[in-house]
C-alpha cells in the first residue's frame, strides 16, 4: 500500500521520465488500478483546482448551448438558425486548432488554460449585454460563437495534455474517469437550472450566470501551480512542428484509427439539436412545460454520462479500451434510436440516459488511448487533432438543423445512429492494431 507521500512523488515525476511509446509498439498500461488510488489523486492540489475549473467548462458549454438554442428558436422560428448559432464555434476553432497544439506542446499550458477562460467569460457578458438591451440578432452570435471556438481551441488539448501533466502517465485512466464524473454532476443540474431560469426570468439570465461560470473557472486555473512538460523547439519552426505532428499522428496506425473514430462525433452532434423539436412539438408536452421538459432531457442526459463514468472508475480496469470503445457505440446508436421512437417524456429520457452514459465511455477510452500511447513531445499536437474531430460535435448542431427541417427530428435520429454504428464498425474491423491494445 502507498503512502499519501509516497503517492504524490510517483504520480507527479516528469512525463518525460517514461519511456516514450513507438508506432511499433504503444505503450500498455496496467489493466487495473484500486479505487483507493484512484480517490487519492484528489490529495494533490492541482488536480482539485483541475476538477473545478474543467467541471465549470462543462456546465459553461451546457449552459450556453442550450440558452442559444432556445434563444434562436424563439427569434425566428427555425431548427436551419438552431444549428447554426451552435455551430458557429467551429468557424473559429477549425483554422486555429492545428496551431494550437502547437503552442500547447510549445508553452505552459497553465497560462493558456486561463487565457482561454478568460475570453469565453468575456464573450458570454458581451452575449448577455446584447440580449438585454434588446439589441441582439443572429447575426451576432455566428461572430461571437467563433471567438469562443478560437479559445475553446487552445484550451481543450491543453486541458487534456495537462491532467497527464498534473497526475503522470499511468494515472490518466482514473484522473480522466474522476474528472468526468464530477464534470457530470454539473451536467446534472446545469440544463435543469437553465430551464427553470427560461421558465421563470427568461434567456436574459442564462447568459449572466454563464459569464459568472467562465470567470470563476478563469480563476481556478490562474491558481495552477504544476509546470507543464513542454518540448524544445531546438529552432524549428511552428510549420514544421505542425507538419512533424501531423505526420506522425498519420503514420501510426493506432493513432490514425482512433481519430477516424473520433469522427463518429460529426454524427452523434445531431442528437443534441433535436432535443428542443422534440420537447416541443413531438412528446405531447402542454406548452407552459416544454422548456423544462428540455432541461429535463438535458439533465438525464447528464445522469448517464455520470453513471457511464463511475462505471469507468469501478470497473474500468479489467475492460480491455478498445472493446469499450465499439460497445459504446453500439449504445449510443442504440440510444439515439430509442429517442426517435419516443412517445413521451419517459421513452425520451430513456433514449437520453443512454446517449450520455455511452458517450462518457468514448470520450474516456479514446481520450485515454492517446495521452498514454502518444509519444510526449506529440502530446499536445495530437490531441488538438483529436480535440478538433470531437468539436465536428457541434457541426452535427447545423446538419442536424438541417435533416430536421427535411425529414423531422425522429428521422434525423435515425440517420445520425446508423452513420454512427457504419463508420465505428467499418474502422473497428479494419484497425487491427487498435483491436490488440489494451
Amino acid at each position: 500500500m502507498l503512502l499519501e507521500g509516497d503517492f504524490v512523488t510517483q504520480i507527479d515525476r516528469p512525463v518525460g521520465a517514461t519511456a516514450a511509446p513507438t508506432a511499433a509498439q504503444p505503450e500498455r498500461s496496467s489493466k487495473s488500478f484500486p479505487i483507493k488510488d484512484s480517490l487519492r489523486l484528489m490529495l494533490i492540489g492541482d488536480y482539485r483546482l483541475l476538477l473545478l475549473s474543467n467541471a465549470l467548462m462543462v456546465a459553461g458549454f451546457q449552459l450556453r448551448s442550450m440558452g442559444q438554442a432556445w434563444l434562436a428558436l424563439e427569434e425566428t422560428n427555425s431548427a436551419v438558425w438552431v444549428g447554426i448559432v451552435n455551430a458557429s464555434p467551429t468557424i473559429g476553432m477549425a483554422p486555429l486548432a492545428l496551431y494550437a497544439g502547437v503552442i500547447v506542446d510549445r508553452v505552459d499550458r497553465r497560462r493558456i488554460l486561463a487565457g482561454a477562460k478568460l475570453v469565453a467569460a468575456l464573450m458570454a457578458f458581451l452575449t448577455a449585454f446584447l440580449v438585454v438591451s434588446g439589441h441582439v440578432q443572429m447575426w451576432h452570435l455566428i461572430p461571437i460563437g467563433a471567438v469562443v471556438g478560437a479559445a475553446f481551441a487552445f484550451n481543450n488539448p491543453a486541458g487534456m495534455t495537462y491532467i497527464t501533466d498534473v497526475v503522470g502517465r499511468e494515472r490518466v485512466m482514473p484522473a480522466v474517469s474522476l474528472n468526468q464524473s464530477v464534470a457530470n454532476l454539473v451536467q446534472i443540474g446545469g440544463p435543469a437550472i437553465g430551464g427553470a431560469l427560461l421558465a421563470t426570468v427568461g434567456i436574459n439570465w442564462v447568459f449572466f450566470v454563464l459569464g459568472g461560470i467562465y470567470g470563476v473557472a478563469f480563476l481556478a486555473a490562474l491558481l495552477f501551480k504544476t509546470s507543464s512538460v513542454t518540448v524544445s523547439t531546438e529552432g524549428r519552426s511552428v510549420l514544421q512542428d505542425l507538419r512533424q505532428g501531423w505526420n506522425y499522428a498519420w503514420n501510426t496506425p493506432h493513432v490514425r484509427w482512433l481519430l477516424v473514430i473520433a469522427t463518429t462525433a460529426l454524427f452523434v452532434g445531431i442528437f443534441p439539436a433535436q432535443l428542443p423539436l422534440m420537447a416541443r412539438e413531438e412528446l405531447g408536452i402542454a406548452e407552459d412545460s416544454r422548456a423544462a421538459a428540455y432541461g429535463a432531457l438535458l439533465a438525464v442526459s447528464g445522469v448517464g454520462a455520470l453513471s457511464g463514468s463511475l462505471a469507468i472508475v469501478v470497473f474500468g480496469g479489467g475492460v480491455r479500451k478498445a472493446h469499450l470503445l465499439f460497445s459504446a457505440f453500439v449504445l449510443v446508436s442504440t440510444g439515439m434510436l430509442v429517442l426517435a421512437a419516443a412517445g413521451n417524456i419517459v421513452v425520451a429520457m430513456a433514449g437520453t440516459f443512454l446517449i450520455g452514459s455511452a458517450g462518457t465511455a468514448f470520450m474516456t477510452a479514446n481520450g485515454t488511448l492517446i495521452q498514454m500511447t502518444v509519444s510526449p513531445e506529440f502530446r499536445g499536437r495530437v490531441s488538438s487533432v483529436f480535440m478538433l474531430i470531437i468539436q465536428m460535435f457541434p457541426l452535427g448542431w447545423l446538419i442536424g438543423g438541417a435533416l430536421a427541417e427535411w425529414i423531422g427530428p425522429r428521422g434525423t435520429l435515425v440517420a445520425g445512429a446508423v452513420a454512427t454504428l457504419s463508420l465505428c464498425s467499418v474502422a473497428y474491423w479494419r484497425a487491427k492494431e487498435l483491436r490488440a491494445m489494451d
